[in-house]
């Protein structure tokens, strides 16, 4: 018997907000949230706990995530201000 992967959505702003309610609405369970700013972790965004950053993903298999990228835009940066996004 497979499991479902875990869904974890890396990034805990507002767009990670978005995000979550967006999973949940097309009922999907969002497990954890990452996050590179070590001031967020172990807090929880919307009942979803930040588990840390890019180690919390790296401890886990390939195959028991699946990675939801939440960064948001940066206005006004180039490339219309995807250019944070596109790097993660």
């Amino acid at each position: 018997m497979s499991t479902r992967p875990e869904i974890i959505v890396v990034c805990a702003g507002g767009h990670g907000r978005v995000v979550i309610d967006v999973l949940r609405r097309a009922g999907e369970t969002v497990a954890a949230l990452v996050d590179a700013d070590g001031r967020l972790h172990g807090k929880e965004v919307d009942g979803v706990k930040i588990i840390g950053g890019d180690e919390a993903v790296f401890a886990r298999s390939p195959e028991d995530v699946v990675l939801v990228n939440a960064r948001g835009n940066a206005p006004r940066t180039g490339a219309g201000g995807l250019d944070g996004r596109r790097r993660l």
